[in-house]
Order: C-alpha cells, then structure tokens, then sequence
C-alpha cells in the first residue's frame, strides 16, 4: 500500500444541496467512486444556493465519502448579471475571475491551501480557476458541463482560450461528445458521456389510462424553454393529451396558470421514476446545454424524446436508433414534432426499446464513473506526476 494516497478536488460553483444536473452528477462520480482505487475525493463548494433538491439521503453519501470544503462567496451580490443572457459571460470571464483571486488572500484563504493540496483538480466550472492560484504541482481538468456546444458565446470562449488568454492551466478539456464543432481542444482532453441509474430509470409497461403523456423535468427557468414548450402546448391540446411538468423555479406562476397542466413540483428520485415509466413523449425546448440528464433518464424509461438542436451533438449516437426527434426552437416547430410524435408513438415501440437497452449497457453510471477515474488516472500518468501507486 503506497504512503500518499492521490487526493483529487471536484470544484463545484454553488452548494451541493443545490441537487441539479452538475451536483447530480458529483453525487455519480462520489457514490460509484471505484474502492480498490487508492484516491481520496475532497468536494469544494460555495455558499450559494439558490434552492434545495438534494434529498438527505444523497447528501449523507457525500458527506461520508468526502471532506466539503466551502468557498464564501459574492456572487450572490451580482446575480443580476449572471442571470442575465448577455452579461453572464462577462461577468463569468472578467468580473468573477477577479473577485475569487481577491477572496483567496483574505477570507478564502484556508480553503484555498486545501485546493492546492489536491493533486488532481476536477473543476464543473472553468470559471473557478483563478481560486487555484498559481500552485504547478497539480493536474486541473476542465469540463464542458456548463459550456453550450453551439452559439455565439462558444465562439468567443474559442477565441479566448486558442488565444491563452483563458484557461492556460488547464491541461484538458473533459468533453461529452466527439465532433470536429468544438472550437478548443487541449492535450490531455478526453470524452465521456454522462450516465444513468439504470436500475433506477427502467422502461415498464404503463399502469395509467390510455392518453398521450408529455412530459417535461428540468428547472422552470427561460434557458429551459419551458415558456416555448407552453405555447407549443396550448397550440396542440387534445382531450387525450396530457402535459406533466416537474421541476422548480421562476416560471412556476406562469406554469401553474395554464389549463391542462399538471405540475408536479420537485419529486424525489423514485417519484421521478415512476413519473418517466407512465409517460410516451419527453419534451425539452433547451436553449443551450452541453448534455441533459433528463434526456438520458427518459430515453432509460423507453421514452421518445423531442428536444432541440442544440443537443443533437451530444446525442447523435444515441439518436441513431431512432427514438429522439429534434426540432428547431421554435414554437411552430416544436408543436409539430409534438403532434407527429403523439400521432406516431405506438409505431416507435421498437425503437424506444433499443434505445432503453442501448443506454442500459453502455451508460449506467456504473460503468461511467469507473472510465472517469480511469481516464483522469491516465492523463495523470501522462502529465507527468505519476509516480504515485494509485492500486491498492
């Protein structure tokens, strides 16, 4: 057994009761951490939590697997800009970058020497970067969880990084998918896709009444497209249509005021479940993201899917066996797909099938997490520090 074990930082940019898709995916890489691997996992938070999904049961895997660690924070005090469409990425590039340099020499400054112990550093957000300091014995990977592949922001972060002017300690790019669209590419850059609880999210034969199901599960926020989905909806309503909505957030007003909808509100992961297996047709109108779990966990549960283009990239695989539609964002496009779905779901059977087996052999979390600590050991290796015995 070696003396040191290899300490590896995950880097979170709110607080882990915060329970959306990055803090669910911590919670992945944390519970189905490979045990004859000689690593410790140390989690870095901040104070910020805008609201709690994370039941207590998630929470009490991560705190006995993991030391947290927790930033203090101003972001709370510029929200305005960071919810804002176009002064986010400023605020995220320049303003943000300045305040955690500024808050590592002063009321930081002890959990900032405990990020610098780590040999590997994880980071879900590039933008926390700047709270490294300048320590060279450690290995930062980058993620692309909060970057969209397409769009004009993605342009310019291009730009920023080829120009090493961004992100220049950064010795890999932890992508989802593939493709020759990423505008930025680095040495130690691997992919992976996201993963499933497959034993969880698992197709069943519905047990409710013979109406069409849509369903929507994500954050009632723009950026989501739920306001598109809902005008889609009013557009296409039938008496034996049926529109679920779950989830949270600050479109709830506007969701809970349109005839026809039922809103389910947060659902623990088991309530989830069930929703998903008594459901035909998944739908999300997102406007930007790299990989949605929600996609994943419906297509596990024999759903079709309907979402946008933005994520056809990190889909197309997956998309190849025939149960995920993609549609322009756009409400008269979506509310088509809507209804060729509706009019075509028993057809698709055999697709919705493949796909849930497709996903339950090759995505459980399972088997996605021991590649994730496979691949970070790797490029660990290749950096240059791996002389540590990382077996047991």
């Amino acid at each position: 057994m070696p003396d040191k074990r290899l300490k590896i930082g995950f880097v979170l940019f709110t607080k882990v009761l915060a329970g959306a898709g990055t803090e669910k995916v911590l919670l992945n890489y944390i519970k189905y951490r490979p045990r004859e691997l000689n690593v410790e996992t140390v989690i870095f938070q901040t104070d910020y939590l805008d609201r709690e999904r994370l039941d207590d049961e998630s929470l009490r895997i991560l705190e006995n697997s993991s030391e947290i660690v927790t930033f203090r924070s101003v972001s709370k005090s510029f929200k305005f800009l960071w919810e804002n469409d176009l002064l986010k990425f400023y605020y995220f590039k320049l303003l943000a970058p300045i305040l955690l340099c500024i808050s590592r020499f002063t009321y930081n400054r002890s959990q900032s020497k405990k990020l610098r112990d780590c040999n590997i550093v994880y980071l879900f957000h590039n933008d926390f970067l700047a709270e490294l300091g300048r320590s060279k014995s450690q290995m930062i990977i980058g993620s692309t969880h909060t970057v969209p592949p397409t769009g004009r922001s993605i342009m310019a972060l291009a730009k920023l990084i080829r120009s090493g002017l961004l992100y220049h300690r950064i010795y890999g790019f932890h992508k989802f998918f593939d493709t020759d669209g990423w505008l930025f590419e680095r040495e130690g850059d691997f992919v992976l896709p996201n993963g499933v609880d497959t034993t969880l999210f698992t197709p069943a034969r519905r047990s409710e009444g013979d109406n069409i199901v849509f369903l929507f599960v994500g954050r009632l926020e723009r950026n989501k497209g739920i306001l598109l989905l809902i005008d889609a909806w009013t557009r296409i309503r039938r008496d034996n249509f049926e529109l679920h909505i779950v989830g949270a957030g600050s479109q709830e007003g506007v969701v809970k005021s349109i005839p026809g909808i039922s809103w389910h509100g947060r659902l623990s992961e088991e309530k989830l479940a069930r929703v998903y297996r008594n459901s035909d047709i998944f739908v999300l109108p997102t406007h930007g993201e790299s990989q949605s779990l929600a996609v994943l966990e419906a297509l596990s549960s024999g759903m079709a899917v309907i979402t946008s283009e933005y994520l056809a990239p990190s889909l197309a695989e997956i998309a190849s066996k025939g149960a995920v539609i993609f549609s322009d964002n756009t409400v008269e496009a979506f509310s088509t797909a809507m209804l060729h779905a509706a009019e075509n779901i028993k057809n698709m059977e055999q697709e919705r099938r493949e796909t849930a087996t497709y996903i339950h052999e090759s995505l459980d979390w399972k088997i996605i997490v021991r590649r994730f600590y496979d691949e970070l050991l790797r490029l660990y290796e290749s950096w240059g520090n791996g002389a540590l015995d990382i077996d047991e």
